[in-house]
């Protein structure tokens, strides 16, 4: 600093100096005509470098190279202080300040007086508030921003259905809470808006809610669905950072998903029933195949056995109706004569097999019905009314502990008529028959035994072709088209039943019959 004559003594002077060099305040003096006297090391560095000036010192304040602005603005200031006549303070805004200057100052001119009362002297002394001035400006606009955002957050929060908001700050309070989805898991405007977590939430809630939003705050996204009181919500917390970087404060972001998951409920049933219902209808489909693929079996070898079967009684038929044209003995032809119903029978029965088998194998088109096992049996025994084994046999029933089931008429009425025609073909030539037929409940079934005491059956040789169409398993002298047995299988498993047998060689049979009631 350069040494100037002063109505200071040097060492005053120089005291002086040293211990404003102190300061970060620029401190500096002005005589009567405005000429800068004294300064500080702050001032100087600060002021003297931004003006281009290495020495300042009787540079008066209104010199042009300052500028007309900073001359306006100092006499201005001057004469205020003069007028006043005591010190006073100036803030000074520049919003366009050359580079170095600060741009808020506070500054506080003190006018002195000499002995004499005249004004000798000002001490000037600037304070550089621009980061205080800054930093309230920023929080100022901080605060209007969020208060725009909470504005926002707010409209968002109540026009979006099933949703909600909250936003929260370093010290855990809800500075907002808003939105429909809210009341549904007991959050409320009234109740945790303006108060810290500890305020409004119990001991659980916080244990649970405090290390999600201290993630949060440390700038990790957090995310997660629940469930309660019979709702479904999808949640996210997360951070909300300043323009540097920092994290502030942080969000939670509630939506209420129950009608989506139980839009997703309804579709993923849908599709379950969907594929059981394509399962079913394949299942179906090989199904129906299946006995189509049978049925064509069953009329090729029918067709085989029908030639086989019609073959012999035609050829028999047309060489008695040769014969009686040209037999003329009363008695010849008397007994050619008796042999023609025997082979109209054996035509008749092959016929009427092929009749049957067709029937059977047609999709179900008939009402089902409640029957009483004792009428339809009954009904099945008139058939045989006029033969004379069924004179001599002896028939028992007994449908005491299941005495009817819903079912198809002319199947059940079928199903009796074979395994009784059955049971009167092989019973045996040493004994009258004996045929016996009970029913049982058993679970959801019902089962028909059916016992004779005829021929018997070889189960080891004939076990896999027992229920075979067209398989006969006795001597050559047993009539019938083989296709009886095989009948009664395919009604019986088409809903679901089953059928076994038993038997013993020339001692018995019997067969166990479990029929599943049709749907009524």
């Amino acid at each position: 600093m350069k040494t100037v004559k002063s109505n200071y003594s040097d060492f005053f002077r120089e005291q002086f100096i040293a211990i404003l060099d102190q300061t970060d305040e620029f401190v500096w003096t002005l005589d009567a005509d405005l000429n800068i006297i004294d300064y500080n090391k702050a001032f100087y560095e600060r002021f003297s470098k931004l003006v281009g000036l290495e020495d300042i010192q009787y540079t008066s304040i209104v010199n042009p190279v300052l500028g007309n602005s900073v001359t306006d603005t100092w006499k201005r200031y001057i004469a205020e202080t003069i007028t006043a006549g005591a010190p006073q303070f100036f803030k000074i805004v520049n919003d366009n300040p050359q580079e170095g200057m600060s741009k808020y100052s506070e500054t506080q001119i003190s006018p002195i007086y000499n002995e004499r009362g005249e004004l000798y002297r000002f001490f000037v002394r600037s304070r550089d508030l621009s980061n205080t001035f800054n930093l309230q400006r920023d929080l100022e606009r901080a605060n209007e921003e969020l208060l725009r955002l909470m504005d926002l957050y707010r409209i968002l929060a109540t026009q979006v259905p099933n949703f909600g908001i909250v936003i929260f700050d370093k010290d855990y309070r809800f500075l907002l809470c808003e939105g429909t989805a809210l009341a549904t898991v007991g959050l409320s405007k009234e109740q945790y808006e303006g108060r810290t977590m500890l305020e409004a939430m119990d001991e659980k809630e916080i244990s649970i809610l405090k290390p999600q939003y201290d993630a949060a705050l440390r700038g990790e996204l957090i995310a997660f669905e629940y469930e309660t009181r019979d709702r479904y919500y999808y949640t996210q917390i997360v951070p909300i950072k300043e323009l540097a970087g920092e994290v502030t404060r942080g969000m939670v972001l509630i939506s209420d998903t129950t009608d989506i998951k139980k839009t997703e409920h309804l579709l993923a049933n849908a599709n379950k029933v969907l594929e059981e219902e394509v399962l079913a209808r394949t299942a179906e489909l090989k199904s129906t195949n299946q006995e189509l693929r049978e049925i064509n079996q069953y009329l090729d070898d029918f067709v085989h056995a029908a030639a086989h079967d019609l073959r012999s009684p035609i050829i028999n038929l047309k060489t008695i109706l040769h014969l009686l044209e040209t037999i003329d003995n009363k008695q010849e032809r008397e007994g050619l004569i008796a042999m023609l119903p025997s082979l109209v029978q054996d035509i008749g029965n092959t016929l009427d097999g092929m009749i049957r088998m067709v029937e059977y194998q047609k999709k179900d088109q008939l009402l089902v019905s409640l029957l009483n096992f004792n009428d339809v049996f009954s009904n099945a025994l008139k058939v045989f009314e006029y033969s004379n084994q069924i004179q001599l046999a002896e028939i028992d029933f007994d449908f005491s502990k299941a005495n009817s089931i819903w079912y198809i008429a002319p199947k059940l009425q079928s199903l009796f008529y074979n395994l009784l025609s059955n049971a009167l073909k092989y019973a045996s030539p040493k004994r009258n028959l004996k045929f016996k037929v009970t029913s049982h409940a058993e679970g959801e079934f019902v089962r028909l035994d059916f016992l004779d005491n005829g021929i018997g059956i070889d189960l080891n040789q004939n076990r896999n072709n027992l229920f075979k169409p067209f398989k006969r398993f006795a001597s050559e002298g047993i009539t019938g088209t083989g296709l009886g047995l095989s009948l009664v299988k395919s009604i019986v498993e088409k809903n679901g039943g089953s059928i076994e047998v038993e038997s013993v060689i020339d001692e018995y049979t019997l067969f166990k019959v479990r029929l599943m009631p049709y749907p009524h």
